[in-house]
């Protein structure tokens, strides 16, 4: 897992919130005695096992709960060194103002284990065709929980969008159940307002060249904020005004 939440600073917002821990992990640990390979994933369930036919979500909803009892999502605690087995530092974070928020399964990880089992007994007593629908489920419960804890923290500004990438986020019905929840936290439709990217990187990388190139137009621009033309000229200037010394050059 890894995100950050920006302020509306400009023409450079500041990092004050990060997610770290484990994210599709969870899921991948859910399969383990499921899949017969070493190291398996959910990419590795074969294309039968993902029948919806006849799902209960009465069912699902309690196999999700009682995955949740071995999942914390929290703020990183002070003096905790990592969270579901990433590194962290807390006191630089406390320093600079960021809020940690992690996801971790018992004590670093210590508890996957027990999701395998949960996984194992999933398909034993309701069957394969639960796996999906559980780990669906299971990630937007994740990000729900998320959201809400940053928002709590008071770290959502109004205007604030959320853009979400990776597998354990876009694949499946998970996009669809994440609006729905994050709908609920906010109160209000965020269909407008979660962005799902099949490769944040790449595309962010894309609009960043796109931007520096002025391939956008004022109607149209690329790399600009919400409501408002492309940022690039204001960071060229603010930088014109800093020094920069023959270390940093180098």
């Amino acid at each position: 897992l890894a995100g950050r939440i920006t302020d509306a600073g400009l023409p450079y917002a500041r990092v004050i919130g990060s997610f770290c821990g484990i994210a599709g992990a969870i899921p991948d640990a859910l399969v383990t005695r499921v899949v017969k390979i070493k190291f398996p994933s959910v990419l590795d369930l074969p294309a039968k096992r993902i029948a919806r036919k006849g799902i209960r979500k009465e069912i699902v909803k309690g196999y999700v709960d009682e995955i949740m009892t071995q999942v914390s999502i929290e703020p990183v605690q002070r003096g905790r060194s990592r969270v579901g087995g990433v590194p962290v530092n807390t006191d630089a974070a406390e320093r600079i103002g960021v809020v940690l928020i992690g996801v971790d399964a018992g004590d670093n990880l210590s508890n996957l284990p027990k999701i395998a089992d949960i996984g194992a007994e999933l398909v034993k007593e309701e069957g394969e065709q639960y796996l999906i629908p559980v780990i669906d489920a299971l990630s937007a419960h994740i990000v729900e929980d998320l959201v809400r804890i940053a928002k709590e923290k008071g770290l959502l500004m109004p205007n604030t969008k959320i853009g979400i990438t990776g597998r354990a986020g876009i694949t499946g019905k998970k996009p669809e159940l994440i609006v729905k929840k994050l709908s609920a936290v906010f109160d209000r439709n965020m269909d407008n307002e979660v962005i799902f990217a099949d490769d944040a990187l790449a595309r962010g990388a894309a609009v960043l060249g796109r931007c520096m190139h002025q391939f956008g137009t004022a109607c149209n621009p690329i790399g600009g904020i919400q409501g408002q033309g492309c940022i690039y000229g204001q960071r060229v200037r603010l930088q014109k005004k800093i020094p920069i010394t023959s270390s940093e050059a180098i």
